[in-house]
């Protein structure tokens, strides 16, 4: 079962107005807008600290010369997003601080 949870206003009404995107005729549009809510609610949903993430986020991204190309966009990614990371994303993201911190790449 999963905790209640409390979105903020300003989330909510960025579901609202996903949400009536969900009716339209275009395929795209719709997918979007499926999307979009998806990701509203994963950040609502998941309790992280914003500021740990960046700081992850950071300090990989100092060290870029140590990874490969596929983390390399990826941490590039992150330390410019506006946005929180998914749960895996975040996972990823603290896997590849942990090994940098032992000693680089691997």
């Amino acid at each position: 079962m999963i905790a209640p949870f409390r979105i903020d206003d300003a989330t909510a009404r960025k579901i609202v107005a996903s949400a009536r995107l969900l009716n339209s005729d275009k395929a795209g549009e719709v997918a979007a807008s499926a999307r979009a809510i998806g990701r509203l609610i994963s950040s609502a949903i998941a309790p992280r600290d914003d500021h740990h993430w960046r700081e992850l986020a950071n300090y990989c991204a100092c060290r870029l010369h140590l990874l490969d190309a596929r983390e390399w966009v990826f941490v590039f990614d992150m330390a410019f997003s506006n946005l929180r990371p998914v749960p895996k994303q975040e996972e990823w993201l603290r896997s590849i601080a942990a090994r940098l911190e032992k000693g680089g790449s691997e």
